[in-house]
């Protein structure tokens, strides 16, 4: 995970080994969801907590598919598109959610980065800021 996800959020390359090495200390129980939110489902669940799916359960919450009646379309973005995105990240599941309402998806990234083209697939159009 630190190897995916720490340049994400800013990490120099210098800094991943010092960071891989302090993760594989913890004993953190891992599994679908446990790395999201900087790790934060992996220490939940280590206190007996349930996981969900965080982008479904957060557009439920919201009432994401009542707010979408009578929308043409969706803008959605984060910092980073990439592979990764497919993995449950919220830009995605917008994305996924307002097909099936037959809305258009417009994407705005920061930058994108390995895999993103498979992601950017989803969306009607992509804007990113860098390279």
């Amino acid at each position: 995970a630190v190897r995916i996800f720490a340049p994400q959020k800013g990490a120099r390359p210098e800094d991943i080994p010092v960071l891989a090495r302090r993760l594989a200390g913890l004993d953190l129980p891992g599994g679908p969801h446990t790395g999201a939110a900087g790790g934060l489902g992996a220490k939940l669940l280590s206190l007996g907590a349930t996981l969900v799916d965080g982008g479904e359960r957060m557009l439920d919450v919201l009432g994401f598919d009542v707010a979408c009646r009578g929308c043409a379309a969706v803008i959605t973005g984060e910092g980073r598109l990439d592979g990764t995105s497919l993995e449950g990240k919220l830009p995605v599941v917008v994305a996924r959610k307002a097909r099936h309402h037959g809305l258009r998806v417009l994407g705005h990234f920061g930058c994108r980065g390995d895999g993103w083209q498979q992601a950017a697939a989803l969306f009607d159009e992509v804007a990113f800021e860098c390279d």
